[in-house]
């Protein structure tokens, strides 16, 4: 009987929250969500470039600095940015801007060959994602170093290739590491035995690296029936991942939380449900609701079994 009851409340509040869920629209798929990696960056832009913004009103005016990927002679060329960006903020996506003086690595195209004869490019994707401001220059260097590196990465068998990508994902570069973990991803080659190198970003001291280190992470859980649960995986993860639950990065603190869901353990839920009320960020904390709710339908259904089977 308390058995039922318990089910019962339980069963209540899953029903409430999910509700709360679905008015707040946080099941609607979200338009252009897709996440690009350094990998698919690099191989999908007709052209990567380092240069500066000298002049930033209609169109950014970039003066290049170096041509990472494809062919440019020019001085300069032109970036298309503002067009869209009224589009983009209709269906929530941040508007792309570049200001005077800002170092950019550019990953572009052009949307025809009449704008790619006049240097008239815009950003691949076509959003954000498509630069990155280069304020930090041991990062800049470490970043245009694993560009060029996932450039050259570019030619052979299949075979030849997960070599070559096992090879960067041990370099002592951390952006060249990732990108060979992405190649590896791309290629659903990325397993378990991957998970020492992935442990070894959770603590970089760049929150880009620690936040795809989790998300590959959760690739690879992704790939096994049931998570991490009952796996020696599971103790690593415990150890490691708990503390970037607390990680001053919110996107960082997102990732963590999507990455509990793989360990398959309770002992979680009470750490999940301090972040559910009080983190700082809504997106952290409504992730961190979800998957209690997540977890505690897994429990409702395993609970039903068990006392169906008896």
């Amino acid at each position: 009987m308390l058995m039922k009851e318990m089910r019962v409340r339980s069963g209540q509040w899953l029903a409430g929250m999910l509700l709360l869920f679905f008015a707040s629209g946080f099941f609607a798929p979200t338009v252009g969500a897709r996440e690009y990696s350094m990998f698919d960056k690099v191989h999908g832009a007709e052209l990567v470039v380092v240069g500066r913004v000298v002049k930033a009103k209609t169109k950014a005016e970039i003066e290049i600095e170096q041509v990472l990927k494809g062919r440019w002679e020019e001085d300069t060329l032109e970036v298309r940015f503002r067009s869209a960006n009224y589009e983009r903020q209709k269906i929530g996506i941040e508007k792309i801007q570049f200001f005077e003086g800002e170092r950019l690595l550019l990953y572009l195209q052009a949307r025809d060959e009449k704008a790619r004869s006049k240097g008239r490019f815009v950003p691949y994707p076509e959003d954000t994602r498509g630069r990155l401001e280069l304020h930090d220059d041991e990062e800049a260097r470490l970043i245009i170093e694993a560009v060029r590196a996932c450039v050259e990465a570019s030619f052979g068998n299949r075979e030849e290739l997960r070599d070559i990508w096992r090879g960067m994902a041990r370099e002592r570069n951390v952006y060249q590491r990732l990108c060979g973990l992405e190649s590896l991803e791309y290629d659903r080659a990325l397993g378990v035995e991957a998970l020492p190198l992935l442990a070894a970003l959770y603590g970089d001291r760049y929150p880009v690296v620690r936040r795809r280190a989790l998300q590959l992470t959760s690739v690879v859980a992704r790939s096994r029936a049931r998570g991490f649960a009952g796996t020696p995986e599971r103790e690593i993860l415990m150890h490691e991942v708990l503390p970037l639950l607390g990680d001053e990065n919110e996107k960082v603190r997102l990732e963590a939380v999507r990455t509990m869901q793989y360990i398959g353990d309770r002992q979680v839920l009470p750490r999940l449900r301090e972040i559910s009320g009080g983190d700082p960020s809504q997106n952290v904390r409504l992730e961190a609701t979800r998957v209690i709710f997540q977890e505690e339908s897994n429990w409702m259904e395993a609970s039903s079994g068990d006392s169906g089977g008896s």
